[in-house]
């Protein structure tokens, strides 16, 4: 009993929090207001990020092989340079930490948003309603 009372007064029965035992949380910034904090208080969105962007290109011999040498290869590589306007662009997956706050403002609607929203309900209402009562007069 002695033995115990001694051990429990030099601490080693103690349950105290030493430097390789506490647990801690990494650090995340807010991507919108970088604001710092651990990593439960924050939420993880994946996000797309624009990476780059592809077009067709044309050189300067492309453009003489059309012109001077009346290259067929040339001529379409220009036609396509010029009239086809697609684009590829390149993307990839980002993970994101957002705050409580941030992630909040991101869900409202702004007024104007709204009114649009409601507008084009309006709008839709009125065209079905008018579609249905042609057909009904006919």
């Amino acid at each position: 009993m002695i033995l115990l009372l001694r051990i429990w007064q030099t601490g080693y029965l103690k349950c105290r929090p030493t430097r390789n035992n506490l647990v801690s949380y990494t650090k995340r910034t807010c991507h919108q207001c970088r604001f710092r904090t651990t990593q439960p208080d924050m939420h993880k969105i994946e996000a797309y990020a624009e990476t780059g962007k592809s077009k067709q290109g044309i050189s300067a011999a492309t453009v003489l092989g059309a012109t001077l040498f009346g290259s067929k290869k040339s001529h379409d590589s220009l036609t396509r340079w010029l009239f086809n306007t697609n684009q590829r662009t390149y993307q990839r997956k980002k993970i994101v930490w957002s705050c409580d706050t941030c992630i909040h403002k991101e869900k409202k609607f702004t007024f104007l948003q709204k009114v649009g929203v409601y507008f084009t309900v309006l709008v839709g209402f009125f065209f079905f309603f008018a579609i249905v009562g042609q057909i009904t007069t006919q």
